[in-house]
């Protein structure tokens, strides 16, 4: 994913945060396990409170801030950047391609066709904005048009104004939108969930980090996710549930969303801990770099409808101890990450070689251009009449 957005490729190599690089690929580990969890079928294969429902919603607390997390990174590193229409364009071209190909794969394995004209009703759905399997770029593509205007109202931000913002968020989102009304929040899964994480990355990057070291950081974030599973226990013992004509509270439900209070302290006591984490071997930043701009690929390849069909090899799973199931659920999650990295390196070095990329950055400079012209000249004040 050359100079994609979420990549960091526009950092100057002397603010080059690796420990940022390294939580970038530990938090697409962390929703790779989320989605073993889920496409596997392990959150509703055992019973409530026994060993292997514990270690498999234990794992899922760990893991559930790693998509706010995602997010918060893309605020620190962007509120410096400068616009170019070119790297949407490379993720849109990145997400038409493997959504293309897993079409392509499933017609080929399963060997159904349904003729030309569902073909093109086909291909038209399967476009990135179209569908909801990919919910995270459709949020993302709104956020990075508008990315540039919250930059300046970042920038323009004092302190204080950020903490009343951080207020707003904690009580009408994290608090109201779980418990009293959705607001279409969605538990997190919207547009406006990921502008208020990238303010909170943004706030880091401006402002700096807590003042906390990374092992109490660390040791804090080991404590919210160790409540969450709290959480859990207790509400499957004594449940609480309340309906009503527009919203349904359901405290265990609540506790694990993305919009959680304790989820958004998770990730961002996480975040603190890995931005302060130092690596200053060359050898481990070269890895780092290597691996950190295929993360993206990674989440589109096993996102889609061939990938899922993947996890069906891991129900293995549940054939095993119950003290096996966090060992093995790492193990697959660990798998797949490692394949759908080969599948991202194999297509960069594709669209490299056959020149796709440089096709996209000139499409893209090309058309940055022709707006900034147009701007320029509805920017110039009207001649004076004589």
């Amino acid at each position: 994913m050359s100079e994609h957005l979420l990549s960091a490729k526009n950092l100057r190599a002397e603010e080059r945060n690796y420990g940022i690089d390294l939580l970038r690929i530990l938090s697409m580990l962390m929703i790779v396990l989320l989605h073993v969890n889920n496409f596997v079928g392990l959150l509703n294969y055992y019973n409530k409170n026994s060993l292997g429902y514990i270690f498999v919603y234990g794992s899922e607390a760990f893991a559930i801030c790693a998509v706010n997390v995602y997010a918060m990174i893309s605020g620190y590193v962007l509120l410096s950047s400068k616009f170019k229409l070119r790297r949407i364009l490379q993720l849109y071209s990145e997400v038409l391609f493997f959504n293309f190909l897993s079409y392509i794969l499933i017609i080929i394995t399963k060997a159904e066709w349904n003729g030309f004209k569902d073909f093109i009703k086909d291909i038209i759905f399967i476009l990135p904005l179209n569908s909801d399997t990919f919910w995270y770029f459709k949020a993302y593509f709104l956020l990075f048009f508008i990315y540039p205007l919250l930059n300046i109202a970042i920038k323009n931000m004092s302190r204080r104004h950020f903490w009343l913002f951080f207020a707003v968020i904690a009580v009408f989102i994290c608090f109201l939108s779980n418990y009293v009304y959705d607001w279409g929040f969605g538990a997190g899964y919207s547009f406006v969930w990921l502008t208020s994480l990238y303010f909170i990355g943004a706030y880091f990057r401006r402002f700096g980090l807590l003042k906390l070291s990374v092992l109490k950081s660390c040791l804090i974030y080991c404590i919210l996710s160790l409540l969450i599973i709290f959480i859990l226990i207790v509400n499957n013992i004594l449940p609480l549930q309340i309906n009503t004509a527009s919203h349904t509270v359901d405290l265990k439900y609540n506790a694990y969303a993305y919009t959680s209070i304790f989820v958004v302290l998770q990730a961002v006591f996480l975040f603190n801990a890995f931005a302060k984490i130092q690596i200053r071997t060359v050898l481990w930043q070269k890895v780092l770099l290597f691996i950190s701009p295929l993360t993206f690929g990674i989440y589109i390849v096993h996102s889609t409808k061939f990938g899922k069909g993947f996890f069906k090899y891991f129900s293995f799973i549940t054939d095993y101890s119950a003290w096996l199931i966090i060992p093995l659920t790492i193990g697959s999650a660990m798998a797949v990450f490692i394949m759908c990295a080969a599948a991202e390196w194999i297509k960069q070095l594709a669209f490299k070689y056959a020149r796709i990329d440089t096709l996209i950055n000139a499409v893209g400079d090309f058309v940055q251009n022709k707006i900034s012209v147009l701007a320029k000249k509805i920017d110039e004040p009207p001649c004076s009449q004589k």
